[in-house]
């Protein structure tokens, strides 16, 4: 290999669109961004991919070397590559590349293949985005298209993993955000009026392997018009295991807009235990047509074994004595006056004007259940409501909290309804109870203005830096601590200080310890989680007392 260019890309205010990227893969205008062709001629055209994958972004920051490199006589092998890190947040580390094979003899172009990849990863989220596609492929007289993705998230509670290439099967459908792939394709023939070729695609996601594979002709000439089409498409479920697979053909005649001869088949198969196969045949000569159609089971069906029966209440019971159910909620940065950095490390410790969040994976909430995974319910239709949030005995403020789940787990499907759905959806999860709420002692407005202190306790310097300047800081900051309880609001621009007095409802910081739960039956069906947890005031000699309670019901 020998290093036949270099160069760099730096950009201030600027950040990635990921899915932009992935969509200049596909069109080619990746180019733009590492060697483009005659980059004085196609100014424009470059600015504009610049502009659409790095757009504007205040306080975002991309930059990266770009390298090109060559192998073999005449430069066989031609391989750009970049690499782009976007910082600081979201921190992503982005790998362009492009790989290009030309083989030419006596100045005819035996081989031209060009191949654009993009691939970014997000450190500190575990996320994976890959897409790659064939801008330019000929061997001969052949030619070679088709785009390839992978999306992986490994840093969420349920993770997912997807990988295409050429697409998915025609009953499947990707997830949001997943883009659109064309068909992996080898064409033989490509002109107006003869077109010979095959498509195929492969993709495995979490649960499914699918595959499919199609041949296509066109053929014109004197005024007759011949072609058809055979393809197969496989779907392979793995839990439940289970395989459909699905076959096409058609071929027609016709001269001009009279059909002369016409053939189509389908079928379809699935299984196993038993495997079952449908199948209908259209036959159709200068109008007269024949239909017919075909039914087989082959095998019996198992006897399914009485499925286990899930007790889905006392389940969300002990979801809700775990100690990762419960944490501090998010807190507005803007009455985040009081901060406190010594505290124990065990226990969840919540902020006087925060809120604290309660959440479970084991299901969906304030949903009627019909399964939990491949067991029954106790109770049919299961809904499982979180309600009656209280805060030192108070009705608190609520609001749902969401997460990832699986619909397929708790809905009964068909398998077309598992093809079509969506592998997870958001669904509610707990609750965040409390609410944001500061309440201030009387407060006296002023005016924020620098003030401007000389420390100079030798007074034998004419300009006190160095050691006096250090003596001036570190007494500024111990009069800062010796005012912590103060705060700073800041009302329609007017500066208010004013002393952290208390908080409505929740009252000074809360320790939370959830393992001290205790669960209090309740009627038929229902019960309470009593939420006993230590509660200890940020205030040393306060005591401890309860402080927060909610309820787990089970309703017909």
């Amino acid at each position: 290999f020998k290093l036949t260019g270099i160069g760099g890309l730096a950009g201030v205010h600027r950040g990635i669109d990921i899915e932009a990227l992935g969509d200049g893969v596909r069109t080619g205008a990746l180019n733009a961004v590492l060697f483009p062709d005659d980059p004085v001629a196609n100014a424009p055209a470059i600015i504009s991919a610049l502009d659409t994958i790095f757009p504007i972004q205040r306080n975002q920051y991309v930059f990266g070397p770009v390298f090109q490199l060559g192998w073999g006589v005449g430069d066989l092998v031609t391989i750009q590559l970049g690499l782009v890190i976007q910082l600081p947040s979201p921190l992503t580390v982005s790998l362009l590349g492009s790989i290009a094979v030309r083989v030419a003899k006596d100045d005819l172009v035996v081989i031209s293949i060009i191949v654009d990849v993009a691939g970014t990863l997000w450190p500190t989220e575990g996320k994976l985005a890959i897409d790659s596609s064939i801008r330019e492929g000929k061997i001969a007289f052949l030619t070679l298209s088709g785009d390839m993705s992978v999306r992986a998230d490994f840093g969420a509670r349920k993770p997912t993993f997807l990988v295409a290439n050429g697409g998915f099967h025609p009953h499947f459908t990707p997830p949001e955000g997943f883009p659109t792939l064309n068909r992996l394709a080898l064409r033989i023939f490509d002109e107006d009026n003869l077109r010979l070729g095959v498509e195929a695609y492969l993709a495995v996601t979490s649960n499914t392997m699918q595959f499919g594979v199609a041949a296509f002709f066109y053929a014109e000439a004197l005024g007759f018009v011949a072609e058809g089409r055979f393809e197969v498409d496989t779907l392979i479920i793995f839990k439940p295991f289970g395989l459909t697979a699905s076959l096409g053909f058609t071929v027609q005649v016709r001269a001009g807009r009279v059909d002369i001869l016409s053939i189509t088949l389908r079928g379809t198969l699935k299984g196993p235990q038993p495997w079952m196969i449908t199948g209908y045949a259209e036959f159709k000569v200068l109008g007269v047509t024949q239909e017919f159609e075909v039914q087989m089971t082959i095998g019996q069906a198992l006897s399914n074994p009485p499925r286990e029966v899930a007790d889905l209440f006392d389940g969300m019971l002990a979801a809700l004595r775990g100690a990762d159910a419960w944490a501090a909620g998010p807190l507005d940065p803007e009455i985040q006056a009081l901060v406190s950095v010594d505290l124990p490390e065990t226990g969840v410790f919540v902020h006087p004007a925060g809120r604290i969040k309660v959440t479970q994976p084991l299901a969906p909430l304030n949903l009627r259940l019909e399964k939990f995974g491949e067991e029954t319910l106790r109770d049919a239709e299961t809904l499982l409501v979180l309600d009656n949030p209280r805060l030192d005995g108070d009705i608190a403020a609520s609001e749902a909290m969401l997460d990832w789940f699986s619909p397929a787990q708790y809905f009964d499907m068909t398998e077309e309804d598992k093809l079509t759905a969506p592998s997870f959806e958001e669904l509610e999860a707990g609750l965040l109870i409390g609410e944001m709420f500061a309440a201030l002692e009387p407060a006296d407005p002023f005016e924020m203005s620098y003030e401007t202190r000389y420390v100079d306790p030798d007074g034998d310097t004419e300009y006190p830096w160095g050691a006096a300047l250090r003596d001036g800081v570190e007494a500024e900051r111990e009069r800062a601590r010796q005012d912590t309880a103060a705060a700073v609001f800041s009302f329609n621009d007017v500066k208010v200080r004013a002393t952290l007095s208390e908080v409505r409802r929740s009252g000074p910081a809360f320790a939370v310890n959830a393992a001290a739960q205790t669960v209090v039956a309740g009627g038929a069906g229902t019960a309470a989680v009593q939420a006993t947890w230590s509660a200890a005031r940020a205030t040393p000699g306060q005591g401890v007392r309860p402080a927060y309670e909610l309820s787990l019901e089970q309703r017909p």
